[in-house]
């Protein structure tokens, strides 16, 4: 079953236990390699939209693995019980859409969940969610995938360590300084600020300013933090 390096990183730091479900499942790559391994919790896969799921199902029958999984039509945790599963992924999706379905069903903030979490887009949403919602930023990964970037945060219920507002965009560095990626990381966030911040002085509009005087504390931010390489 081929899975993107993001979901093969995820896949292979997943724990033994209880059950696992997997939010916004797609075409079911990752649970459906769960049901091939020795992976033997419950297996749930839920989509919100019929397309995907259906497509998930019958890749799962091809290979054999449709009764080891429970797929599920709902929007995020909806069709889950909280008592049925100890591991939760969200992968693939916006950290907006992730932070509201943990909003929604709050009983993950709770001991005993173990979170998977790799946001496509704004993942400084997620980390200062998570950080003012009940849990721990437990560790955070980078992968490479193709030309891109990408970010695995894993979290469980606990108090985490404020972020200053650099750590918020690009993570936490005290996770992440050994990771020869972070550095690049950090490149590729200055140099959208800088981007962002021009075009919002090019705009020439006085209500800007609060917005440019606060990107350009976070620019500073990382050209220390980048200054403190190692």
């Amino acid at each position: 079953m081929y899975m993107n390096n993001r979901l093969k990183f995820i896949f292979e730091r997943i724990p033994k236990g209880k059950g696992i479900v997997d939010v916004g499942t797609d075409h079911g790559h990752l649970a459906i390699q769960l049901a091939l391994s020795d992976y033997n919790g419950d297996i749930f896969a839920t989509d919100i939209r019929k397309a995907p799921l259906n497509s998930a199902i019958h890749s799962a029958e091809r290979l054999g693995v449709k009764d080891k999984i429970k797929f599920i039509l709902c929007d995020g945790l909806q069709g889950i019980k909280p008592d049925s599963i100890d591991t939760i992924v969200c992968a693939g999706l916006g950290a907006e859409t992730i932070t509201g379905i943990l909003d929604r069903d709050y009983w993950c903030a709770a001991p005993g969940y173990n979170l998977f979490l790799q946001p496509m887009t704004m993942e400084h949403v997620l980390r200062y969610w998570l950080i003012n919602n009940e849990f721990i930023i437990k560790n955070e990964y980078l992968i490479e995938d193709g030309n891109f970037l990408y970010t695995v945060i894993q979290a469980t219920y606990g108090k985490s360590r404020l972020l200053n507002d650099a750590e918020l965009f690009v993570g936490d560095k005290e996770l992440l300084v050994k990771n020869p990626l972070f550095y690049r990381k950090i490149d590729i966030a200055i140099n959208k600020l800088l981007i962002k911040i021009n075009g919002l002085k090019h705009a020439d509009c006085k209500c800007n300013a609060v917005t440019i005087h606060f990107l350009e504390n976070i620019y500073q931010e990382l050209l220390d933090m980048k200054g403190r390489q190692g």
